[in-house]
């Protein structure tokens, strides 16, 4: 429910956009790229450690990254 109504009702993108979802590893996370990707649109996610990246990217088909590196790419850390 908290996936569907968050992304077809309050965000409710149009094909080829771009949809960022924050901890896409978890359970609202992997439903909506699912439901992104079958609308067509581009899907970017984040998560937490590398194999929750390698879950996302060979499963699911996502663009992952992991904050820790964008954070030491960025000078954060």
């Amino acid at each position: 429910m908290t996936a569907y109504a968050g992304f077809y009702e309050i965000c409710s993108p149009k094909k080829g956009e771009f949809v960022f979802i924050s901890a896409a590893s978890g359970a609202v996370g992997q439903l909506v790229g699912q439901f992104a990707k079958l609308l067509g649109c581009y899907v970017v996610g984040s998560a937490g450690s590398k194999d929750k990246v390698c879950l996302l990217s060979e499963c699911l088909w996502l663009f992952v990254f992991f904050l820790l590196y964008l954070a030491l790419l960025l000078g954060l850390i």
